[in-house]
């Protein structure tokens, strides 16, 4: 029995085969270092490795079958193989490239009425009505910059820092800051769209903070 365990035990080396390759930045075309590559099969036959310096992988003694490959790394689109890839007794290494896309960026700044910087500004950054949002918060100089965004349609909304007074009266009717989206609208209904690609950065955006009377 144990020369038989050993025999299924060789058997299973020699159906094993080598899947190879490298992940890149297509922009760049640069390697990606430290990128998480999963090959991904039936049941219990996932492997799992880091990127070299170079974006260089490699997996050895890969088993017969089909698999899916994922890869990924904060800051970049995830990535899934559309084609299964096949490991086959007998057949040369699966060499792969895997384009690894770097997420997308927004910054710009919000001013107050008279177009002065406004620091600790509320920020909110959302795909959709009904999303939560992105919340960051702006610097000292009124700057903000958000990352790590997938390709898309975005609405960007800016609130009056908690600690700040209201605005001073207009013909002694007192002012609220209130909501505004980009670029300056009262009502996210008619905000404007901020078209976001993976690996660009969308730059000098402005927010001026409306204010308007209470009642």
């Amino acid at each position: 029995m144990r020369l038989v365990g050993v025999m299924l035990a060789c058997a299973a080396v020699l159906a094993a085969q080598t899947v190879e390759g490298t992940v890149v930045n297509p922009l760049t075309k640069a390697g990606v270092a430290d990128a998480d590559v999963r090959l991904l099969g039936k049941g219990d036959n996932n492997y799992a490795a880091l990127t070299d310096a170079q974006g260089y992988f490699r997996f050895d003694n890969v088993l017969d079958g089909s698999y899916s490959l994922d890869c990924g790394k904060e800051g970049f689109d995830a990535y899934r193989t559309k084609s299964p890839v096949v490991v086959k007794t007998g057949a040369d290494a699966v060499k792969l490239q895997v384009q690894l896309r770097p997420l997308g960026k927004i910054s710009g700044r919000v001013v107050d009425g008279k177009g002065r910087p406004v620091a600790d500004a509320r920020l909110t950054l959302a795909a959709s009505p009904n999303q939560r949002g992105t919340p960051t918060v702006t610097g000292d100089d009124g700057r903000f910059s958000i990352g790590n965004l997938g390709s898309g349609s975005y609405t960007l909304m800016a609130r009056a820092p908690l600690e700040w007074e209201a605005p001073d009266p207009v013909e002694k009717r007192k002012l609220a800051w209130l909501p505004t989206y980009y670029p300056s609208i009262g009502f996210r209904e008619a905000a404007g769209k901020i078209a976001v690609n993976s690996g660009t950065e969308v730059t000098g955006l402005e927010i001026k903070l409306l204010s308007a009377r209470t009642a």
